[in-house]
């Protein structure tokens, strides 16, 4: 990509270009989203659970040669485990953009490529002399089988790259699934529950009885002052 036959040759093709590694750029930005606010809410969910329950809980469980529920090592351990998956998903989402920016550098190699044809008998502004057109037409035939080859090896590198990456993302996905499948609900939860269930329970039945005996006074009362 850095032979002169693929830079731009004026100021509209690399408005071209520019305009088309914008859209890349967005892509690439909409796609970084999804890994850092998942990040963001596992650094903030331990934080707001430590102020109900008073334990100190890490993002991750893991096991460690100390005891990281003392302080300056909770923190360390925090702060660590944040950063480790915060990289993680950094890498994740580049990984992905790889061949998006393959492809997005492909595509403006055509755009170049299509204005040239378009322009095939225009002056060159980098030269004082004007090509003639058959010049022109070889360059872009030359430039067309660069693209080919190009191609060819982008799609031999993507290929097993984008493979091994469905690969894992079904794997991590499929655990990730059979773990949440094989989580026991919390004891102490289901019987705070129930308790709430039948404190609520006992307490329409206390408001019906009471409903009850006072018609049933009414009407006493009613039949009293009828005899």
């Amino acid at each position: 990509m850095q032979d002169k036959l693929f830079q731009p040759k004026n100021s509209s093709q690399e408005k071209i270009a520019m305009s088309t590694f914008k859209i890349f750029d967005i892509m690439y930005l909409t796609h970084m989203i999804g890994p850092t606010i998942c990040v963001i809410f596992f650094a903030v969910y331990p934080l707001a659970e430590m102020k109900q329950t008073k334990n100190k809980t890490l993002p991750f469980n893991g096991w460690y040669p100390f005891d990281y529920k003392i302080s300056p090592f909770f923190e360390l351990t925090y702060f660590h485990q944040l950063v480790g998956s915060f990289i993680a998903a950094q890498t994740q989402v580049n990984i992905d953009c790889l061949a998006i920016y393959m492809i997005a550098m492909l595509t403006v190699q055509v755009d170049i490529l299509a204005d040239n044809v378009r322009n095939i008998s225009a002056k060159n502004e980098e030269n004082e002399r004007e090509k003639s057109m058959d010049s022109h037409l070889f360059d872009c035939i030359k430039h067309h089988t660069e693209i080919l080859t190009c191609f060819y090896d982008v799609y031999k590198i993507l290929n097993l790259i984008m493979f091994g990456q469905f690969i894992m993302t079904t794997t991590s996905l499929c655990l990730s699934l059979l773990a949440l499948s094989e989580i026991s609900p919390d004891r102490k939860k289901i019987e705070y529950q129930k308790e709430r269930t039948q404190m609520t329970k006992s307490q329409v039945e206390n408001q019906n009885e009471e409903l009850i005996t006072k018609l049933v006074m009414n009407n006493a009362q009613s039949v009293k002052k009828s005899w």
